[in-house]
């Protein structure tokens, strides 16, 4: 809430509260439960997080080139 009220935000009527609302937690939320299943699955798994962001999130970061999704390819 604090970015909306510094950048303005609230001058963009319901729309733009809407918009940092949601940037602030919703995105912060993801992340933070991406985060938690990739360090419970190392845990669960004694596995490395190279390869727990790549059974978990479908992310390979070895592959030459730019770390793209699978399903995006």
């Amino acid at each position: 809430m604090r970015k909306s009220i510094i950048a303005n935000g609230f001058l963009d009527g319901r729309a733009g509260t809407a918009f940092h609302v949601l940037q602030g937690f919703w995105y912060r939320y993801l992340v933070d439960t991406k985060l938690y299943e990739v360090e419970l699955y190392m845990r669960e798994n004694a596995v490395d997080a190279v390869t727990a962001i790549r059974d978990v999130l479908n992310i390979d970061l070895e592959t030459s080139g730019d770390a793209v999704p699978k399903a995006a390819c």
